[in-house]
């Protein structure tokens, strides 16, 4: 499959998983990063997602995890997810993981 069909495929996935996410907690924002946000993919990457949502707020990694992972096992397709709050969003130090998604990583338009 080459890389423009891929990104088709993986557009829907995002666009499936996000819209079944949205079903039990609201998302303010999705956010692709690492290959496939740079256009360095290869047929093995896997997808990297952060959702950004305000119910995240006093919840431990594990546990928004847990809630993000709920709806993760609907699709067959390669992920690694991340939740944060808007306010850890909005403050992560350049120095940090979450820092760096919020530099390269591209913000997505989700229909759902």
């Amino acid at each position: 499959m080459d890389k423009k069909s891929n990104r088709k495929k993986v557009n829907r996935f995002i666009e499936a998983f996000t819209r079944d996410l949205k079903s039990i907690i609201p998302v303010e924002k999705v956010i692709l990063f690492g290959s496939y946000a740079t256009n360095t993919n290869h047929p093995d990457s896997d997808v990297d997602l952060a959702f950004i949502s305000p119910s995240f707020e006093g919840m431990d990694y594990l546990s928004r995890l847990k809630l993000i992972g709920s709806k993760r096992r609907y699709y067959d397709f390669a992920v690694d997810y991340f939740g944060f709050t808007p306010e850890e969003y909005e403050n992560a130090s350049p120095l940090t993981t979450l820092g760096e998604i919020r530099e390269t990583g591209e913000v997505l338009n989700t229909k759902s």
